[in-house]
């Protein structure tokens, strides 16, 4: 059974759209992935039609040899450990309506490029990520999701519950009942972005341009996918990124948090995940984010010693690293309007921490906030999700859009269930010259029993 939120995304008069569309579904792997694609079609079709890299991916892959054997490579790899997810990819692609190998080729990024013809797309696309452990005041983890200016309004959220058919996977990594939602890139599996699931995880993605990618590995896409299904425990999240067997083609970094536990002794991780030239498996390093600590992360290794390409992404870090040092400098964080400020700051040159310009290769798409509140009873688990876009421009001030979501989680002996869910829009104008933020109005406030 599935339940349609949206299940039609009108063509926006403006460059950004004053919403977030998402759909809710259940079902086994092809029928959520199938519903996802019909569902947002029109939104894929676009993309993929947009994607200015797939281009380049699909004449590597249509008049290469070692282009398409390279593809196969991947294809058969990923089959092996995740057959279920290529069923969901198969179903978001008759769904929507689109060739099953262009999505595929999405999902291969730039190994195609890398490894045929010996090169890197020299893009400062990636992301920025908060980290807040501070019990006495706020414990969360805040994303920017920084993508191509052609990925604005290409995304969407999908709150998933997958009951696998026993005939969607017969690969190493086992099937599992699912529950999740996460934000998701058009044409993408879900995962690579950021999202939670029923257990109590929450975890965010950054990019790492490494600059050798690996052939006949994993697709980074769909390890992040796997995350999704994953337990709340560090010891879980640690093998299904390790792979044994294979390993991730690509770099990436991951920001977990766990919902259960004590609030004065929570702590969360960063984790930095890189391709293995000898081994069959994932370099996994794991730093502890203890308590009393804020943390801030783009698109760089902070403590792997992966080679990384060192051109445009490498240096929009470098830019975001030192304007967040200097923000903190200005008032410690101890809200959601200074989580704001910092992840919504428009200062600085070429690369800001928000970026919003039209005429840059790189915007940032969706600014989240995924906040952990503990109870000293333990009987209530609370998370909160920010969608934050700039919907209009007004002389020296952006006006945000914030769309709050809470769920509380009831305990009862063996059962866990959700209670309500409530939506809770505000509108913030952010200064573009002193980057205060300001609560303009309250628009709405809606119970779900």
């Amino acid at each position: 059974m599935y339940i349609i939120f949206l299940d039609r995304i009108p063509k926006s008069v403006h460059r950004r759209q004053n919403c977030v569309p998402i759909v809710y579904v259940t079902g086994s792997h092809y029928e959520v992935g199938y519903m996802v694609g019909q569902t947002f079609g029109k939104v894929i079709r676009d993309f993929v039609d947009t994607y200015e890299p797939l281009k380049e991916y699909l004449k590597i892959y249509e008049t290469t040899e070692d282009g398409r054997q390279v593809y196969n490579e991947c294809l058969k790899t990923t089959n092996k450990y995740f057959p279920q997810y290529l069923v969901e990819l198969k179903g978001m692609a008759t769904g929507a309506d689109v060739p099953f190998h262009k999505l595929f080729l999405i999902h291969l990024d730039d190994i195609l490029v890398s490894n045929v013809r010996d090169d890197n797309a020299d893009t400062s696309a990636g992301c920025s990520t908060l980290i807040v452990n501070i019990p006495c005041k706020e414990q969360l983890i805040g994303h920017n999701e920084d993508a191509l200016n052609t990925t604005i309004n290409h995304f969407y959220i999908v709150s998933a519950h997958i009951k696998p058919n026993i005939g969607e996977g017969d690969g190493i990594f086992p099937i599992r009942e699912e529950k999740w939602e996460a934000m998701t890139y058009a044409g993408s599996l879900s995962g690579y972005a950021s999202g939670h699931n029923y257990h109590g995880l929450v975890f965010s993605v950054n990019t790492i341009f490494a600059k050798n990618l690996r052939r006949n590995k994993i697709p980074r896409v769909f390890l992040t996918r796997a995350l999704l299904a994953s337990k709340a425990n560090i010891n879980d999240i640690k093998e299904i990124l390790t792979n044994h067997g294979a390993g991730t083609a690509d770099a990436f970094h991951v920001n977990v948090g766990f919902l259960d536990g004590c609030r004065c002794s929570r702590v969360f991780y960063s984790i930095e995940v890189t391709p293995s030239e000898t081994e069959k498996k994932s370099k996994v390093m794991v730093r502890l984010i203890d308590t009393e600590s804020t943390s801030f992360y783009t698109n760089r290794l902070q403590f792997s010693d992966c080679e990384e390409l060192k051109e445009s992404g490498w240096n929009s870090s470098l830019a975001r690293e030192e304007e967040f040092k200097e923000l903190m400098l200005q008032e410690d964080i101890s809200s959601l309007e200074d989580i704001l400020r910092i992840l919504g700051s428009t200062r600085g040159g070429k690369w800001q921490i928000f970026r919003d310009r039209a005429s840059d290769f790189v915007n940032t798409i969706n600014l989240g906030k995924l906040k952990l509140k503990g109870y000293e009873t333990l009987t209530k688990l609370r998370w909160h999700r920010y969608c934050c876009t700039i919907i209009a421009t007004l002389k020296n001030f952006n006006i945000l859009l914030v769309i709050k979501k809470t769920i509380i989680k009831i305990k009862q002996k063996t059962k866990t269930f959700n209670r309500k869910i409530c939506d809770y829009s505000s509108y913030f104008l952010l200064s573009s010259e002193t980057n205060k933020l300001i609560v303009l109005k309250d628009l709405c406030h809606l119970n779900t029993h």
